[in-house]
């Protein structure tokens, strides 16, 4: 078993024992196969989100920082006012934005050109 720190969360790895010839053996035990499908789709959701963690530069975090600072201070951002205060245009700002939902860091309520962005949880 393999215990990873990675931000605020913890990734545990568990490794079965290889068979004779050289594949992990799968047992069905009460469902057990079919709660070790669920548990690697899990872990592939998990792993895409981290993904998008580690894809996310300096620059953006910094950006991503002004954002949280302006929400903390207002109920909700609009993809314009994002690229207003940070300088950058409205599709970095869209990108940025998305990529923060995506990271459940942001929500998003409305649709197309009424969305605005609010802290995660204050829905």
């Amino acid at each position: 078993m393999e215990i990873q720190e990675i931000g605020d969360m913890l990734r545990f790895n568990i490794y079965r024992p290889m068979s004779n010839n050289g594949q992990n053996e799968t047992e069905n035990v009460d469902g057990m196969s079919n709660m070790s499908n669920m548990s690697n789709k899990m872990s592939n959701k998990m792993s895409n989100k981290m993904s998008n963690i580690s894809e996310m530069s300096d620059v953006e975090q910094k950006r991503l920082d002004v954002i949280i600072k302006y929400l903390e201070a207002n109920d909700s951002i609009t993809k314009s006012k994002a690229a207003e205060i940070l300088n950058i245009e409205y599709k970095t700002a869209q990108r940025l934005l998305s990529k923060a939902e995506n990271l459940s860091i942001i929500d998003s309520e409305g649709e197309n050109k009424g969305r605005v962005y609010i802290l995660h949880g204050k829905m």
